[in-house]
C-alpha cells in the first residue's frame, strides 16, 4: 500500500514537474517583451541581454497610447467582435436546433453538405469572397467582417448540433417529439 501510494506520488510529481517547465518555457518569452517594453532603445538589442532594465521607461506606454489611435483600435476591436459573438450565437444555435430536433425531408442531406463544406480549404474562397464583396459594395467597411457570421459559421454549427443532440429536451418538447414518431 505504502510503495503504491509512493509511486503514485512520484508520478504526480514527474508530471507537475514537466508542466512547470512548460509553463516556464511560455511565460519566459512574454515576461520578455514586458521587460523590453521599459527599455530604453538602445538597451533592448544588447548583447548578453539584460533582464532589468535601467533606467525603467514607464512612459513608454503613456507613448504608444498617444502615438496610435489606440481608443479607435479598442473600439473597432469590440464593435466587430460583438456582431461576430451575436451573430454566431443566434444563426448556429437556430441551425443546430433546427439540424437536431425538428424532422424533415432531406435533413441529413443538408448535414453532410454542411460537413463537406468544412473540407474546402479557406484559401479556395478567398478570390470569390472578395469578387462578391466588391460587387456589394463591402470593400473598405466592416461588413465583411461580420456579416458572414449571421448567416452560419458552418465548423461551428457542427459542434453545436452535437451538443443539442446530447441535449434534454423539456418534458412538453420530449411528449411532442415522441408522438410525432409514433405514426
Amino acid at each position: 500500500m505504502r510503495n503504491k501510494k509512493m509511486s503514485h506520488m512520484i508520478r504526480y510529481g514527474i508530471v507537475y514537474l514537466v508542466v512547470i517547465l512548460g509553463a516556464i518555457t511560455f511565460l519566459i518569452p512574454l515576461a520578455w517583451m514586458f521587460v523590453t517594453s521599459l527599455k530604453i532603445p538602445a538597451q533592448i538589442h544588447v548583447y548578453p541581454p539584460e533582464w532589468i532594465p535601467n533606467p525603467v521607461k514607464w512612459e513608454n506606454y503613456l507613448q504608444v497610447l498617444t502615438f496610435f489611435p489606440f481608443s479607435r483600435y479598442l473600439l473597432n476591436t469590440l464593435y466587430i467582435t460583438s456582431l461576430n459573438v451575436i451573430g454566431v450565437l443566434v444563426s448556429c444555435s437556430l441551425v443546430a436546433y433546427g439540424i437536431t430536433h425538428i424532422r424533415w425531408p432531406g435533413r441529413n442531406i443538408i448535414f453532410i453538405l454542411v460537413i463537406s463544406v468544412l473540407i474546402i480549404p479557406y484559401v479556395v474562397t478567398l478570390i470569390p469572397l472578395y469578387l462578391m464583396y466588391h460587387r456589394l459594395g463591402w470593400i473598405g467597411s466592416y461588413k465583411p467582417l461580420w456579416v458572414a457570421s449571421f448567416f452560419g459559421v458552418w465548423a461551428f454549427q457542427t459542434c453545436q448540433r452535437y451538443t443539442f443532440d446530447k441535449a434534454p429536451l423539456s418534458e412538453k418538447e420530449e411528449d411532442k417529439y415522441r408522438n410525432s414518431h409514433q405514426r
